[in-house]
């Protein structure tokens, strides 16, 4: 069941933006699922011409936030939008 990026939680949103204010060409998407009771809280991150993707998870859409990437074992819990956004964009230009 698709969801427009409008329906996304704020701190999401909060979030996609802070990363896009400092790199602009970022992707945002979030998990597809078959049935609408799935848990769907989880958002990736991809930058064009990097082989990583960075992902962050929270069941309700708002903080704290489990944020991974596919580049490493790596992770981290980020307990504000700006903690989860910086974590995002550290993951995103390290590789």
């Amino acid at each position: 069941m698709e969801r427009s990026p409008d329906d996304w939680p704020e701190e999401v949103r909060a979030i996609v933006a802070r990363v896009r204010a400092r790199l602009p060409g970022v992707e945002a998407s979030r998990l597809q699922v078959k049935f609408p009771g799935d848990d769907d809280g989880l958002w990736f991150f991809d930058l064009p011409g990097h082989d990583s993707e960075v992902q962050i998870e929270s069941s309700d859409g708002c903080c704290p936030f489990l944020v991974e990437t596919s580049a490493s074992t790596e992770r981290r819990i980020r307990r504000s939008v700006s903690a989860t956004a910086e974590a995002v964009l550290h993951f995103l230009t390290e590789s």
